[in-house]
């Protein structure tokens, strides 16, 4: 489940943060499956605080007994809290380390969970590695927004994404639903199309499976290629034996827009003189147009004001903002506009 809930929570680890080697890492904790950091690229003119999440496997899960030991050491529990409706057992926890010197650095983590009933708690113990910035440099370009994942939206169902991501019309779409077995040993005993708008993904409990600490599942279904416009999709997600209640079938409904991209993909691309692509706004606003490296440096800019509404044009010659050349490598394209950012990878070749 790592690969799931980094990809569509938190969109994976913090650049500069490993795990060290030879320790138990964080996604392999029972109930943490990752981290992330606040300002993303950790630096010693700011302070760092350390966020820590997972999911709880029970209903109405709490996060107690938190602790800041000090810059090196945190400590929280998980706990059963009082009955409630709670369908996406997905917990976050800060931890202020405050301003921490330029070098590496290792936090090490330990975790008391207590199984429902019981007054015991089970620790575990992990550490990671992160790197601190001797001054503060620009955050990467952002990964292109997933849309909304609807972890409240029925029980045992947590979310849902599309490959490509957004959907288009120039070839088939594939939806990934994932979420939790309200037990252990489960796995998806069948899924399908019903019709072009309505899926379905059948779980089971399985026989016994030794130690299963996730209990998430995943199930990818291919939608085929999508006409432009909106689709309302409904998921049917058929849970059997779940031990809350005696409901067996709970639906989803959420939309996917085809066709309705506000950049266009970057043409050539790889590139060796220039690379152009399009940026359309349905309404009048404030656009902004950058470029930057892999490590999140700024290159340079190439647009900044109000546009109208329409579609726009702009190349990039791979020149920074003085006009000299940038060496060959990967950048991004970073367009900020209504409310949104949209990022697309560039490839820059030899002349």
């Amino acid at each position: 489940m790592r690969h799931m809930l980094a990809g569509l929570l938190l969109m994976g680890a913090t650049p500069g943060i490993t795990a060290v080697a030879g320790a138990q890492t964080p996604w392999l904790m029972d109930y943490l499956q990752g981290w992330y950091s606040d300002p993303v690229m950790v630096n010693a003119e700011q302070p760092t605080t350390i966020t820590l999440w997972g999911w709880f496997p029970y209903d109405c899960g709490v996060v107690d007994n938190v602790t800041v030991v000090d810059s090196g050491h945190v400590e929280f529990a998980l706990s059963q809290g009082p009955a409630c409706d709670d369908t996406a057992r997905v917990w976050h926890q800060s931890f202020a380390l405050g301003l921490l010197p330029a070098g590496d650095h290792t936090l090490h983590i330990r975790r008391a969970f207590y199984n429902a009933g019981e007054g015991i708690p089970h620790i575990a113990d992990a550490s990671f590695q992160f790197h601190v910035e001797a001054d503060s440099v620009p955050p990467p370009p952002p990964p292109p927004e997933l849309p909304d994942l609807g972890s409240y939206q029925v029980r045992c169902l947590s979310g849902w994404y599309t490959e490509p991501n957004p959907p288009t019309e120039r070839g088939p779409t594939r939806l990934v639903l994932w979420g939790w077995f309200p037990y252990y040993c489960g796995f998806v005993a069948g899924y399908g199309v019903l019709e072009s708008d309505h899926v379905t993904v059948t779980l089971r409990r399985g026989g016994a499976c030794g130690v299963d600490t996730s209990r998430t599942w995943s199930q990818p279904i291919d939608l085929g290629v999508l006409s432009k416009g909106e689709h309302v999709i409904h998921a049917d997600v058929r849970v059997q034996d779940d031990p809350r209640d005696t409901v067996s079938v709970r639906t989803a409904t959420f939309s996917l827009v085809v066709g309705d991209e506000p950049v266009s993909a970057a043409a050539p691309n790889p590139f060796v003189e220039s690379v152009r692509f399009n940026v359309t706004n349905r309404e009048a606003g404030p656009v902004r147009v950058d470029i930057y490296d892999p490590r999140g440096r700024h290159v340079t800019r190439l647009f900044e004001g109000e546009l109208p509404a329409g579609t726009h044009p702009f190349s990039w010659a791979g020149k920074r903002e003085g006009g000299e050349r940038v060496p060959i490598g990967i950048y991004f394209s970073r367009v900020a506009m209504d409310r949104r950012v949209i990022t697309r990878r560039l490839v820059l070749l030899p002349r």
